[in-house]
């Protein structure tokens, strides 16, 4: 995977939210129950995001944006 981060603060709301939401529904988190279950983990996501845990990157092979742990991403570019 070769990525190039995007600083989330210049996606606007909604694509943000997109982003959010599609990453909750494919790491398997327990979306089942509700509604409001899927937006509690997307605010908790969102949390991590802003505290710098997470960065927004785009995948630039599939073109596609996602989100890794900042160590991660860190060893991904070092490679």
């Amino acid at each position: 995977m070769s990525a190039i981060e995007i600083p989330y603060q210049t996606l606007s709301s909604e694509a943000l939210q997109g982003v959010l939401e599609d990453f909750v529904t494919r790491q398997g988190y327990d979306t089942t129950t509700t509604e409001e279950n899927v937006q509690d983990w997307v605010q908790q996501v969102q949390h991590a995001l802003k505290r710098g845990e997470l960065v927004l990157v785009m995948d630039t092979q599939s073109q596609t944006p996602t989100l890794l742990k900042r160590q991660d991403y860190q060893q991904l570019i070092k490679s």
